[in-house]
């Protein structure tokens, strides 16, 4: 949850993939700040972003909400 995110702070910089795939998106502000990631945590941030459930990522173009 958002509150879980705030709590671990930079601390989810070590968490493993799955807890970041099953997170809130808020979570991708807080790796922002990583030094770096492991390639699992990359791609489940990647995972995240393409899940459409955060401000960022792929927009499908029959999405005409953001228009």
């Amino acid at each position: 949850t958002k509150d879980n995110i705030k709590v671990l702070g930079n601390m989810c910089c070590s968490v493993d993939g799955s807890y970041i795939e099953n997170s809130d998106p808020s979570i991708l502000e807080i790796l922002k700040t990583c030094p770096d990631l492991t390639t699992a945590q990359a791609l489940a941030a990647q995972s995240l972003l393409l899940s459409g459930k955060t401000p960022y990522g792929y927009v499908s173009s029959t999405d005409t909400a953001l228009y």
